[in-house]
């Protein structure tokens, strides 16, 4: 395997990334490493982790997201922030990089070199930036880009473009990442301390209603705090189903005296500013007054690292193991100001960061399974937070679209395969492909 400047790939470039670029540059990482015991490199092809207990986690902590591998032969002695492969990335994947053109496009092109011999089959691939949201849809329609991937257009245009010629679409592709959308309850402020106010909230929400109408069925109603799409969720059926009367009654039990509540929306688009409107309906009907505090992308991270909120619409990845996506929600040693996707809510219970704690390292997964079903259930009992949707997708949407045009518009089911690769199957050599940067 060679990087794309033409250098081999050897277990020096998997020593340094794991050893020192990505200890420097990533809290996952140093989760992940904080198992380890030792790492060798025996050859220039075999890299030995040596785990200081069991840690089923780590196998999926091998992925893209979590691990990569960074060239050595361009990093290593470098200012890591300011290193100018920063713009021009060199890695060992299908496609090199060419040009990046700044609020226009990103170009790539096939990797002649590339392990997989036969592959890719396009020669150059476009990654058009189109910062309207309202124009991406357009772009597919007009054939400037022929995929869309998930997150890229607002839900509702979905059906729409699903029905245009020699389109596929798919929500298959974030198994491993499994989106998890919530609000953040912040159990540091008075009110929402209380559990019984929590659980009144999450009895107060429509979930059904949201899904179905505000993200057109798709997705799922979020049953706790693992996600149905990876190991070691407990199903035990929805413990909050939209219950007006049951909020009312825990709120009168606590002497609620209707104070209003913040409400900090996600500012990634139409859908995600529709669904505080419809949480603000919710909780007014139950006696609770809301004030929506609309922010930027930026203001929105300043809040939620700073805990300025009441209540703050999030997702989060769950990153294929409870161990490396989930835990650092919900235990004490995550509650750091700073960082918008840790335990932002304030949650902390010795019992819980226990659980997560011996869950990590128990063998085999059956015992695993055990210790995460007393997480799910004490976490849905204390309501640390309001679990809404498995979104299935990012953002915006949970489902990639793309179109063929080689060929006859062809058969296509829904959902059919991963995004994209009915394209590579019918391109011939000399084509390129344009696709939305999300």
């Amino acid at each position: 395997m060679k990087w794309h400047d033409g250098k081999p790939m050897t277990s020096a470039d998997v020593m340094f990334s794991v050893n020192d670029f990505l200890m420097k540059q990533q809290p996952r990482h140093r989760n992940l490493m904080s198992h380890v015991a030792k790492v060798e490199a025996p050859d220039d092809t075999t890299v030995i982790f040596t785990l200081k207990e069991p840690f089923e986690a780590f196998i999926r902590g091998f992925s893209f997201y979590s691990m990569p591998i960074i060239p050595k032969h361009i990093y290593e002695g470098t200012d890591y922030t300011t290193n100018e492969a920063n713009e021009k990335p060199i890695g060992t994947g299908p496609y090199k990089f060419v040009e990046w053109k700044r609020g226009s496009y990103i170009k790539l092109v096939k990797n002649e070199d590339y392990y997989l011999q036969g592959k890719p089959h396009i020669d150059e691939l476009y990654y058009h930036v189109i910062p309207d949201g309202a124009s991406h849809a357009v772009a597919y329609e007009t054939g400037q880009v022929a995929v869309l991937p998930g997150g890229s257009v607002e839900n509702f245009d979905i059906p729409r473009l699903s029905e245009l010629p020699n389109t596929c679409t798919t929500q298959k592709g974030w198994e491993y990442f499994s989106p998890l959308s919530c609000m953040w309850l912040n159990n540091r402020k008075p009110l929402l301390d209380n559990v019984k106010f929590r659980q009144a909230i999450m009895y107060a929400l429509d979930r059904e209603c949201a899904k179905d109408v505000l993200w057109n069925g798709y997705g799922k109603v979020a049953t706790g705090p693992i996600s149905s799409t990876i190991a070691f969720y407990f199903d035990t059926g929805s413990s909050y189903p939209h219950d007006p009367a049951k909020a009312e009654a825990l709120l009168k039990e606590i002497g609620y005296d209707g104070k209003p509540l913040r409400l900090l929306p996600l500012p990634y688009g139409e859908t995600w500013q529709r669904w505080p409107e419809a949480v603000k309906q919710n909780l007014s009907e139950v006696g609770i007054p809301v004030e929506i505090e609309s922010t930027d992308v930026a203001g929105w991270n300043q809040k939620t690292s700073q805990w300025d909120y009441d209540l703050a619409f999030t997702y989060l990845y769950q990153n294929g193991d409870p161990a490396i996506g989930v835990g650092r929600n919900y235990k004490t040693s995550q509650i750091s100001k700073g960082n918008p996707f840790n335990n932002v809510e304030g949650y902390s219970n010795p019992e819980i960061d226990k659980l997560f704690d011996d869950a990590a390292v128990a063998f085999p997964a059956a015992k695993r399974q055990k210790l995460y079903d007393k997480v799910q259930a004490k976490l849905r009992q204390d309501v640390p937070v309001a679990w809404l949707l498995e979104l299935g997708g990012s953002r915006r949407s949970t489902t990639a679209t793309w179109r063929t045009w080689s060929r006859p518009p062809p058969v296509c089911p829904t959902p059919c395969a991963m995004p994209g690769s009915r394209s590579a199957a019918n391109a011939k050599s000399g084509h390129e492909l344009a696709l939305l940067s999300a």
